[in-house]
């Protein structure tokens, strides 16, 4: 039987036929593959047609076999139904496998203008075909220390040298070290396979490489490979070379290969040795790595300073170097010396990767205070790079942090999202910024979103958490949050977070013991920052003022460790103003002449205006109060920072409330409600003013809003028990005291608050 078939195919020359049709296949697959290559278009096309040939081959093999024979054949009832049928079957299976998948060109043309008017035009990828993975530090596995700093060195060339890529998107070091941190492992040096995997896959990448440094014969040795997600390895190769800029330059050539890029884009993208866009000295760039080192592992900025200073003193061409100074000199309170490194950096702009310079110049032009122009190029890099998802990051923060335009913002974030759909933290990001704006459903499917995609993480269900929260559906919080503690034991923000929730349900005992557990699995200064943060805000709510200044000392002292030095300096306004609720009004004034003098100079020195007003309005002084609100605007003007728009409008209200003009601190209040909707304390504010304007009602019913949002909240309960008193109702002014004094029961002799309303409650007790 089975002869019989055989013989019937041969002499049919069904065989035949096939032979001929795979041949044909195969040129045409290589014509294809040789028009994506030469055309730079999209891989998907060479696997659509091969699938679709793939898919046509029963329609081969019938009409093969009815018309194989020698002779005239006649077209048969089989193949009127089975070769449509086929073409039917071929076209749905390619349009459920590829129609999702952009089939064109790889690249797309994009014109733009820049910060000057001129037009600019660039041919650049579709987000789509940029290859994405982590680069680890390498491991030296020498023995040698002297070559420890390539292990980082490396790295750094290779990030470099692959950034005039516009197909690949690596996030190196920098972007991996708060994860590593995380994991008990600051160094990023000698992290598991596995380790590194997670964070690869926690981080949405497509893959990870890693690599290891050796040495023969005094010259450098290095191995790296490149690894999928389940931590298979996709290619594996070993460079010997005298320089590591050689190294990193051999290193890029392949690991384009490995990573599939089409080959007319590695033959005809200009790739310049990396010693042209960094340096060509090596003395050079290890200071240059040193520095990087000093900040990313260490966070000595001081450190990092001298490195870099070191960098540009052998080579003032470094163009990278003198940015990277630049930005520590700024965030190390000598922002009048980073003036010349940014403007030696911009004389050699001409050696950075075009992304790159985008960066140099929106710095550049921040610093001159040129905000439009910096705006306009940050701008221009979205437009000219459209499906480069940094730039959109770029200008998300600069809506959202600056400028405090949500909307704006939400649409950046959104086209992260469009341009590459596994960019799922953002959709934590843009929850966020729909629930700063008390857009509570749609923060509610954006956090939903992400939970329903990485179910076994805590992070969405600790903000889902935090939403009810802020809804004052207290109980809803708590369920939400222990499951997110069920999912991860230790993680300090939601233990902070389950504390907080008890803390407002009056579960005092329990809130502490969070914050204990918090503080027992803290790994870094940042988790132990976080947790007496808690405690300060813990024992601020209860109006244990000293013991809340002695732990927002500890948590200075932990900031201190981490947290650039003029940030860290900054921090200190707020402890004017705990000094002057704590009663302690010399202890104020004298910290804040400290800060003047270590904030001296511009930019920081415009931020002292915050911690004056702080305190003058504490301490009941008005004109010194709205002279300190004047500074604030000012800022605000300065350096476009329109997201401080509701502190100076609530500023502004505090000093109309100070001179008794409660018509106009109520509207002002309104106002920074309206900036900051989910400031939900200004409900207390509004409610006060009311009161003392004698609208017992409208008082009574904002105090109410205020507490069913937050139901034990006792400066509320304070101040609703005095309108119930003004109205003659001592029944239920005595309750909401006792409310307040519930929460105050070891509040502090000088706290005002507490203070008063016990005085209040003896009168009413005295008649």
């Amino acid at each position: 039987m089975l002869d019989r078939a055989l013989k019937s195919l041969w002499e049919r020359r069904v065989p035949h036929y096939i032979g001929v049709y795979l041949a044909v296949c195969w040129g045409v697959l290589e014509f294809v593959d040789w028009l994506v290559n030469r055309y730079v278009l999209s891989p998907y096309l060479t696997d659509a047609v091969l699938l679709g040939l793939v898919t046509l081959v029963p329609s081969v093999l019938l009409v093969a076999f009815n018309h194989g024979k020698p002779g005239k054949d006649e077209i048969v009832r089989s193949e009127k139904i089975g070769v449509p049928v086929n073409l039917l079957a071929s076209a749905l299976i390619l349009g459920l496998t590829f129609g999702g998948k952009d089939l064109g060109a790889a690249t797309t043309m994009v014109t733009v203008e820049d910060e000057e008017g001129n037009t600019v035009e660039r041919v650049v990828p579709k987000e789509e075909f940029r290859k994405r993975f982590a680069l680890f530090p390498f491991d030296n596995e020498s023995g040698d220390t002297a070559f420890d700093w390539l292990q980082y060195g490396v790295p750094f060339a290779l990030t470099s040298d692959l950034y005039q890529d516009m197909f690949i998107d690596v996030r190196s070091f920098q972007h991996l070290r708060d994860r590593l941190r995380e994991s008990g492992q600051p160094s990023g040096l000698g992290v598991p396979l596995g380790l590194k995997r997670k964070i690869a896959s926690d981080l949405h990448l497509d893959r990870f490489v890693t690599g290891t440094i050796g040495a023969v014969d005094g010259e450098i040795v290095v191995s790296y490979a490149i690894h999928d997600l389940q931590g298979r390895n996709q290619g594996e190769h070993t460079f010997t070379a005298t320089s590591v800029f050689d190294v990193a330059d051999s290193i890029s050539a392949q690991l384009k290969h490995d990573l599939e890029l089409p080959a007319r884009h590695i033959e005809e993208t200009v790739d310049v040795p990396v010693s042209e866009v960094l340096t060509n000295s090596v003395d050079a760039f290890r200071h240059y790595v040193e520095g990087g080192i000093a900040v990313l592992v260490h966070d000595d900025w001081e450190a990092a300073g001298l490195s870099y200073e070191s960098a540009v003193a052998i080579d003032p061409t470094f163009a990278e170097a003198q940015h990277d100074l630049y930005a520590v000199y700024f965030v190390s309170n000598r922002a009048s010396l980073g003036v010349k490194p940014l403007q030696a950096a911009m004389a050699s702009l001409y050696r950075l990767p075009e992304r790159t310079q985008l960066l140099v110049k929106s710095s550049y032009y921040s610093m001159r205070e040129e905000h439009e122009k910096a705006y306009a190029v940050l701008k221009m890099w979205t437009e000219l790079y459209p499906d480069d998802i940094d730039g959109h990051r770029q200008m998300a923060h600069v809506y959202i942090e600056i400028k405090g335009d949500n909307d704006a913002g939400i649409r950046e974030l959104a086209k992260i999202l469009e341009l590459d759909p596994s960019q799922y933290e953002i959709l934590n990001q843009i929850g966020d910024v729909y629930e700063g704006q008390a857009i509570f459903d749609s923060a509610l499917v954006y956090y939903q979103l992400y939970a329903e995609r990485f179910p076994e993480e805590a992070e969405s269900f600790r903000r889902i958490g935090g939403l009810y929260s802020n809804l004052g559906d207290l109980q809803q919080a708590k369920k939400v949050t222990e499951k997110a503690l069920l999912l991860e034991p230790g993680d300090i923000g939601t233990l902070v977070a389950a504390g907080t929730i008890e803390r407002d349900l009056a579960n005092y005992d329990d809130a502490l013991a969070l914050y204990d557990d918090a503080m027992a699995s803290a790994r870094t200064a940042e988790d132990r920052a976080t947790v007496f943060q808690a405690l300060v805000d813990y024992y601020e709510y209860r109006g244990e003022i000293n013991r809340s200044v002695e732990y927002w000392e500890l948590r200075l002292a932990e900031v201190e460790k981490y947290a650039p030095p003029a940030l860290a300096v900054t921090q200190h306004l707020g402890t004017v103003i705990m000094f002057v609720e704590a009663g302690r009004p010399d202890a104020a004034r004298q910290r804040l002449d400290s800060l003047k003098q270590q904030l001296a100079s511009p930019p920081w020195n415009m931020l002292i205006p915050i911690g004056e007003f702080g305190m003058y309005l504490r301490l009941e002084e008005p004109d010194s109060a709205e002279k300190a609100v004047e500074g604030i605007e000012a800022m605000i003007e300065t350096l476009d920072a329109k997201v401080l728009l509701p502190l100076a409008v609530k500023g502004r209200a505090g000093v109309h409330e100070l001179r008794g003009e409660y018509r106009e601190a109520i509207a002002r209040y309104e106002e920074a409600f309206a900036l900051d909707p989910t400031s939900y304390s200004l409900n207390t504010d509004i409610g006060r003013c009311f009161r003392k304007l004698g609208e017992l009602d409208t008082a009574a019913d904002r105090l109410e809003q205020r507490l069913q949002q937050r139901p034990r909240d006792p400066e509320a309960h304070h101040e609703l028990a005095l309108v119930f008193s003004d109205r003659g109702e001592d029944d239920r002014a005595r309750e909401h005291l006792e409310s307040a004094l519930a929460v105050w029961d070891n509040a502090d002799p000088v706290f005002k608050p507490a203070r008063e309303a016990r005085e209040k409650l003896a009168e009413l007790d005295a008649r």
